[in-house]
């Protein structure tokens, strides 16, 4: 009997239950993209922070010294 009658005969494979039936459904992501990460509440509110404190130090810098780069 022929290789490809064989494999055509065979009987289909069960169906997926659980929690593979579900993955399998998701659509396939492309091979070089990363999974987002959910960022922590400490994490942001650190982030923010030190952006708003970047800023802010340098906005406070300029006024306070606003007088010595007139002279310049």
């Amino acid at each position: 009997m022929p290789i490809l009658a064989c494999l055509c005969s065979a009987p289909p494979p069960p169906p997926l239950r659980g929690p593979a039936q579900s993955a399998s459904r998701q659509p396939p992501c492309s091979v070089g993209a990363p999974r987002p990460q959910l960022v922590s509440f400490a994490e942001m509110a650190v982030g923010c922070v030190v952006i708003f404190a970047t800023c802010l130090t340098t906005a406070a810098y300029v006024l306070s010294n606003l007088n010595q780069f007139r002279k310049r």
